[in-house]
């Protein structure tokens, strides 16, 4: 600690100036921005470049507020700055928690708009998290963004909105793992009605308003009003279509054909506006009766609507333009969406759609030469087999007279671009113009298929769409296969899900099965046999949940049992003669096509699972074992063939509720023990903490408290990556997002290590595509618009490929090398991968031939066939971050 001297013997006299200066300032009127504005902006972090030491040590103003389990040391740093000095945070060794470095005090106001910039470098393995947060519990977060750093200095900046008044906030900087951190030159200014225009077109700033081509860079997603309609609804897979002989405005117009409890939202892509500035919403509507329609313009990411504006419009018979022109407030990341829901049954078109700066203006199109794509086969989700027929269409709307240049250019998983199309098209105003592609499928892989125009050499618009190429699937025994996902009960999910190699699903959604929807009144049962039958028709097995308590049933609170409150759900039942008597009736119904039921979701969670007056771990872990227990014995004399699946935890920490639950006697009553697991940065043998000490750390327990050991299956996991792989798309996310290209290897390398280490069985979440633009499948196989991510090519390779692999030994090839070696009737498969996932490099390595097959051949994680060789000893091979998959036969 430095000591404090006073240089001079006006130190008193000073202090006191001080002191009045600050009194000022705190009763001085505060300063409103404006867009005119010229007053420099205020960081409101203080010491913001860690220039200044404090008098307790450290550097001023910053702290450590660190937590769990972790070793931690902190440093001024010269030698490593980006300016002057730097801040040095070093974390040596991890277990659990996170390393934060805070500033408390740190003001924010509600509905002010931020400005964050930092300057950081590192080896830290995990993302860097920089957000502003309450102080204390329940630790509500106000503005975060994470980031993947490099070793090298950079700036990372971002915007986000306050929705609340706090002077005491916390600015954090987090990480969770081994490595060090750098960071200098923090900033938060308030950017409210500061700053420039983001764009100077005054035209409409929406495209593909009138539908010309297609559904390009729109969202409809057809849901149920009720989830007891779930199920139906998703069995009827309606979807929105484009009618040619109504429109109002062209040639075509989009409709939706909406069943009984069914509601649609529409979504735009995101879009840049001039915040402060006044703009013009307009549509056209008609519907064949009366119906309600909420319309809006949403900003920030999944929807928030802080600065949003929504009105509630009725619709009719007739055309009729809607105009709205609101003032836009800004909103985090400076994204806004446009939004339409629709209630009801009934038929309702849309056209016209505008958005445009300004006053009333008629109906004009984005760009001058539109263009969108279009997979013509409709009866999947874009998903091919090898030498499938292909069959694209570039479908092209166009403002004026001339000749527009179209390019189709097809982009694999590796970057590698195809030429499809090239050439002029002769263009009359308000025409269309459709022109048909082949895409060839004589290649496994993922394909991003691009389309540009251009006029007079100028680029007017782009569309971007996705198929995959996979191959068959195999005919493994569903029963012993780990490959399980979520999915809608519909023949096109369906198909869909077996072509991409999925064998086993959980019911979570479909919700089907759960009390709430299959008991909603006392004593009156509601089964699902149509959807059920169909998916155990098309050969799989399922996993059916037992959970959610209905409103007559529930011990929640009264206030959670009022109409309209969701809460009773999660609350345990009052009596449990009604539990058992729920279980009874869905097992016996179901016996022989659902044998698998898991008890609960996350019933270490606050959102799944809740005690009324007590709501700690160790109440809820009492009441979910007499759950357990009941279910346990009721549905085994209800089928003798019953297979219950218990525990389901949240891993947070990762023992703790399997502890919990088997000291209390959950093992008994319990066939499998499930949890759930999200990391989705980097893959699970790649943390300070590796996955496989959590398998035996259940295992142990299973021992301690049973005695032996049971199987362990992972019933819902996924790697979170909300970002659309088309770059012709708007971004908006809080949370990290690994590039797609990564997602894939990280599947693939959990998959083979989980499996290598005791999971027998994996439910991915999900392949249920969102098909709302503003909400992105987070973890999801599919786009918004169906199109397949490079993810669910990965998996259905894995699936293909692995087919009724046995897991043999973990391989000892050298350092910073990973292999697992798997065996079936005729085949060695051997899985192998650079284990550090923080270089792209590649090694070299020889494998030698285990059993002298004839024949080795090497596939990529999209299912190529890289090399091949014939009664060879050995194979040299080169091997990277990507899986490799080497099959001796």
């Amino acid at each position: 600690m430095r000591p404090i001297k006073y240089q001079h013997r006006y130190a008193f006299f000073l202090f006191l100036s001080l002191l009045f200066l600050a009194l000022f300032l705190m009763v001085a009127p505060e300063v409103s921005h404006s867009k005119t504005s010229n007053l420099p902006l205020v960081n409101e972090l203080k010491n913001p470049g860690f220039e200044e030491d404090s008098v307790f040590g450290g550097v001023a103003n910053w702290k450590d507020n660190s937590y769990a389990d972790q070793d931690v040391n902190y440093s001024i740093d010269t030698s490593n700055a980006y300016e002057g000095r730097s801040q040095k945070i070093e974390c040596t060794r991890y277990k659990s928690g996170a390393i934060q470095f805070v500033q408390n005090n740190v003001r924010v106001q509600r509905k002010h708009s931020y400005k964050i910039k930092i300057w950081l470098k590192g080896n830290v393995k995990s993302p860097v998290v920089i957000s502003l947060r309450k102080k204390g519990s329940p630790y509500t977060t106000y503005i975060t963004k994470s980031f993947n750093i490099s070793s090298k200095w950079k700036e990372y900046t971002f915007k986000g909105i306050s929705n609340v008044d706090d002077s005491n906030a916390y600015f954090i900087i987090k990480f969770q793992g081994t490595g060090t951190l750098w960071a200098d030159n923090a900033s938060l200014t308030d950017v409210t009605g500061v700053g420039e225009k983001s764009h100077n077109n005054k035209g409409n700033l929406i495209p593909n308003g009138s539908f010309e081509v297609g559904l390009d860079r729109w969202g409809v997603q057809i849901r149920e009003l009720d989830p007891v309609n779930e199920m139906p609804i998703n069995l009827k897979n309606v979807h929105p279509y484009l009618d040619s002989n109504v429109s109002k405005l062209g040639s075509k117009s989009l409709v939706l054909d909406l069943p009984e409890a069914s509601q649609s939202i529409i979504t735009s892509t995101y879009f840049t506006v001039n915040a402060g500035e006044s703009h013009t919403l307009s549509f056209w509507m008609k519907s064949d009766r009366k119906m309600h329609v909420k319309a809006g313009i949403a900003g920030g990411n999944f929807g928030n609507t802080v600065g949003g504006k929504h009105w509630n419009i009725e619709v009719f018979q007739d055309w009729k333009r809607y105009t709205f022109t609101p003032k836009i407030v800004q909103v985090p990341d400076d994204a806004y969406h446009l939004i339409f829901n629709i209630r009801g049954a009934g038929k309702i078109w849309l056209d016209g759609v505008q958005l445009k700066e300004g006053g009333y203006r008629a109906y004009q199109a984005k760009g001058i030469v539109e263009v969108g794509l279009l997979d013509t086969n409709k009866n999947h989700n874009a998903i091919y087999h090898k030498d499938d027929s292909v069959k694209l269409r570039a479908l092209i709307n166009s403002s004026i007279n001339g000749t527009a240049e179209l390019t189709v250019n097809s982009v694999d998983y590796y970057g590698n671009t195809l030429p499809l199309f090239k050439g002029k098209i002769a263009l009359k105003q308000d025409e269309n113009k459709s022109i048909d592609i082949n895409h060839p499928s004589n290649k496994y892989g993922y394909y991003r298929i691009v389309a540009i125009t251009k006029y007079n050499s100028n680029l007017t618009d782009t569309s971007e769409i996705a198929i995959g190429v996979v191959r068959k699937e195999n005919n493994s025994n569903i029963i012993n296969s780990p490959f399980g996902n979520h999915v809608y009960f519909n023949k096109r999910s369906l198909e869909t899900a077996r072509k991409l190699g999925v064998k086993w699903i959980r019911m979570h959604p479909p919700s089907g099965t759960k009390w709430f929807i299959a008991e909603r009144e006392k004593g009156k049962f509601i089964f699902f046999d149509e959807a059920v039958k169909m998916a155990k028709d098309y050969g799989f097995n399922i996993l059916g949940s037992l959970d959610t308590t209905p409103r007559w049933a529930s011990s929640a609170p009264d206030s959670l049992r009022d109409k309209g409150h969701k809460g009773f759900r999660s609350y345990p039942p009052e009596d449990i003669k009604d539990w058992e008597n729920y279980v009874r009736k869905m097992v016996a119904h179901y016996s022989g096509v659902i044998d698998y039921w898991e008890v609960w979701n996350e019933p270490d969670s606050n959102h799944f699972f809740n005690i009324e007056g007590d709501d700690s771990l160790n109440s809820k872990a009492d009441a979910y074992v007499r759950l357990l227990k009941s279910a346990y014995k009721t549905a085994k004399k209800a089928n003798p063939n019953a297979i219950i699946v218990g525990g389901c935890s949240t891993t947070k920490p990762p023992k703790q509720w399997p502890e919990k639950i088997l000291s209390r006697g959950a093992y008994d009553s319990m066939d499998i023990l499930s949890f759930h697991l999200y990391r989705g940065d980097r893959p699970h043998d790649t943390f300070d903490v590796p996955t496989s000490v959590y398998i035996d750390e259940y295992r142990s327990l299973m021992m301690k408290y049973g005695g032996d050991t049971k199987p362990i299956w992972l019933s819902e996991t996924g790697i979170l990556y909300p970002e659309s792989n088309f770059n012709n798309i708007k971004e908006v996310s809080s949370q990290l997002t690994v590039p797609a290209t990564d997602a894939a290897k990280i599947l693939v390398r959990d998959y083979i290590y989980l499996l290598a280490n005791g999971v027998s069985k994996w439910f991915y979440y999900h392949m249920n595509s969102s098909h709302r633009s503003d909400r992105r499948g987070g973890t999801g196989f599919f786009e918004w618009d169906d199109s397949p991510r490079p993810l669910a090519i990965a998996y259905s390779t894995l699936a293909s490929i692995m087919k009724d692999g046995e897991y043999i030994k973990r391989l000892n090839l050298g350092d910073n090398l990973s292999a697992y070696e798997f065996k079936d009737k005729d085949r060695i498969i051997y899985i192998v991968w650079m284990t550090d996932w923080t270089k792209d490099n590649e090694q070299t390595i020889t494998l030698p031939n285990p059993a002298s097959h004839p024949f080795i051949s090497v596939y990529d994680i999209m299912g190529n066939k890289t090399s091949e060789r014939h009664n060879a000893n050995e194979i040299n091979l080169s091997i990277g971050r990507e899986p490799t998959y080497i099959v001796f036969r």
